[in-house]
């Protein structure tokens, strides 16, 4: 499938589910599997891997701050 049908999986599964690690542990496994350093990320080789972790605590922070999800 190509990647950018996996990153929109992601995001909806960390937008609807909470704490969705799973998501961060595919494009950790990504990285490892297809990840080649970039002089584009300064030689960072788990670009996508950061970008879902950083995703999943902004999603979680902004969770807790709307009245929709429960606490």
């Amino acid at each position: 499938m190509p990647w950018w049908v996996s990153v929109c999986l992601g995001i909806l599964g960390i937008i609807y589910f909470s704490y969705y690690i799973e998501a961060v542990i595919i494009f950790l496994l990504s990285d490892l599997l297809y990840g080649a350093t970039s002089e584009r990320y300064f030689g960072m080789v788990f670009v996508s891997a950061i970008a879902a972790i950083l995703f999943l605590w902004l999603c979680e922070f902004i969770k807790t701050k709307l009245r929709l999800y429960p606490k």
